[in-house]
């Protein structure tokens, strides 16, 4: 008995001093790979301003985006990885304003992934080098010796929250028929948000740099409303809808997708507008908003025009112009009731309002098929994307024969509860309880401060949510690619201004 206890005690002391001798490699490795990407003292000037790493940035990856031939890509590649490790809030950014453009892939020797998720990879990488590198207090470019116990962020409610997200998206795999397309959604759309959404939160982010995300997440925002205005008068990627409508479709397949994502980023063009900023500033504002709103307009989506737009605007202007509140809500009444009375002129909205036939008919029939689905899967629902397969092929009604192909319930309780099962509505609705709460407590703590930087964000992220779910009433919400990175990132950015205000704050007087 003796000898086999000082064996065991010799194996696991061996076992112990591999795993010792393989963990110094490790972080070795790591420590000498942060060195290399700092460089130290080595780096010019000039490319640690912000200004010249966040241009070589975008340039960088546009390249990439070009495909210029493997080796050129490489070198991009190399080039931003680099870039990014020194100032991770731009690959963020440059993660954020392509994501648009997730339909079109970049092709990487015999494979093709989206140019966002390339650069999140990157990101992802740069954070977890610094993370580790952390141990060995490796200084930084900005000249920092931060070991990892300053480093750390304080984690809320709201993080456990998004990573149970991740949790109820992994079990959901377990009952989910189509295997292939579950863990494809789950990658896509749960797991690497998530990445982007922890990165996000990990960092000690300035107000510029807050403020530089954002701005490239309008700025793709503005970049398709202007690809669509183009191609819409031009004549190409138009959809022909009800008695010939033209519809602009932009980079997506469908209008709607245009009307889902422009949607949430008009919130925070009107805020910026119409909040105490300054003039050049309101002016732009303004202007971007003429151009976004003439998108949204010729996708002629209906829950955009009748619901979404309408609602996230009043919310804006009520929180912006409290104290007019019963002008503003007579004249949106008024202006709404106008909208009315005009679209049904028009052949695609003229029939809007009847639930006898066309978009309507089906959106009922297909909420009906979803609460069947329901019925029989109360607990688990059916897992991730796996709608498709279960309507066309056993819940569709027989008088919505001809839509067979719908992917969601075109509801957003209904499209989390088939998703992620009961749970799923539950952690729904916690995530937005807790939200509003961070998020109205911002408003009224900044809410006398209209010309600070904070105050259109927060207004805007308000908008935004507000969007996200009274449009997701009646249509998709969160569970395509570009929609699920900004339900994070307006989760991530109240948690943020909430947790570290004071260093934002800070940061603002400084500059």
């Amino acid at each position: 008995m003796d000898a086999f206890c000082k064996s065991s005690r010799k194996f696991e002391y061996r076992a112990s001093s591999t795993i010792r001798f393989a963990t110094g490699i490790v972080v070795s490795l790591v420590l000498l790979v942060a060195m290399m990407l700092t460089w130290g003292n080595a780096i010019p000037a000039i490319i640690r301003r912000e200004p010249v790493p966040l241009l070589l940035g975008f340039l960088t990856a546009g390249l990439i985006k070009l495909e210029p031939g493997i080796i050129l890509t490489i070198i991009a590649l190399i080039s931003l990885f680099v870039i990014i490790y020194n100032h991770l809030h731009i690959g963020l950014a440059l993660t954020i304003f392509w994501i648009p453009f997730f339909l079109f892939p970049v092709e990487l020797y015999k494979f093709a992934f989206p140019i966002c998720e390339i650069i999140l990879l990157l990101t992802v990488a740069a954070g977890t080098i610094q993370f580790i590198a952390a141990f060995g207090k490796i200084e930084s470019i900005a000249g920092n010796r931060l070991p990892l116990k300053k480093r750390r962020f304080p984690v809320v409610a709201m993080d456990y929250l998004v990573l149970l997200l991740g949790v109820l998206g992994i079990i959901s795999l377990l009952w989910s028929q189509q295997q292939r397309p579950a863990v494809t959604e789950l990658r896509t759309i749960i797991l690497e948000p998530i990445l982007f959404y922890i990165i996000l939160r990990s960092q000690k982010l300035t107000t510029r740099q807050l403020n530089i995300i954002l701005m490239a997440f309008l700025f793709g925002g503005f970049l398709v409303s202007v690809i669509g205005l183009w191609q819409y008068f031009q004549g190409t990627s138009v959809i022909t809808a009800e008695a010939g409508a033209k519809r602009l479709a932009s980079v997506y397949g469908s209008p709607n997708n245009v009307a889902l994502y422009i949607g949430r980023c008009t919130p925070f063009v009107i805020a910026f507008a119409f909040t105490r900023q300054p003039l050049f500033h309101r002016i732009v504002s303004t202007a971007t908003l003429i151009i976004m709103g003439s998108a949204v307009l010729l996708t002629q989506s209906v829950g955009a025009i009748f619901i979404g737009i309408p609602l996230s605007t009043i919310v804006v202007c009520v929180l912006v112009l409290g104290k007019y509140i019963g002008r503003i809500l007579f004249l949106s009444a008024s202006a709404l009731l106008l909208v009315i009375l005009v679209s049904i002129q028009i052949p695609r909205f003229a029939r809007a309002f009847d639930f006898s036939s066309g978009t309507n008919f089906y959106r009922l029939r297909v909420w009906e098929s979803a609460i069947n689905v329901i019925q029989d899967h109360p607990l688990t629902g059916l897992g991730l994307d796996q709608f498709l397969y279960a309507f066309r092929s056993e819940y569709i009604l027989p008088d919505a024969w001809q839509e067979p192909n719908l992917s969601h319930p075109h509801n957003i309780f209904l499209d989390f509860w088939i998703r992620l099962g009961f749970c799923g509505v539950i952690l729904l609705a916690a995530i937005e309880v807790l939200f509003w709460k961070y998020a109205l407590r911002l408003y009224k703590k900044f809410r006398y401060q209209q010309s600070s930087t904070m105050y259109p964000i927060i207004v805007g992220a308000i908008g935004s949510m507000t969007y996200v779910i009274s449009h997701g009433l009646v249509d998709n919400s969160v569970f395509v690619q570009d929609l699920s990175y900004v339900f994070l990132f307006l989760l991530a950015v109240i948690v943020i201004i909430q947790t570290d205000d004071n260093t934002l704050l800070s940061s603002t007087a400084m500059s």
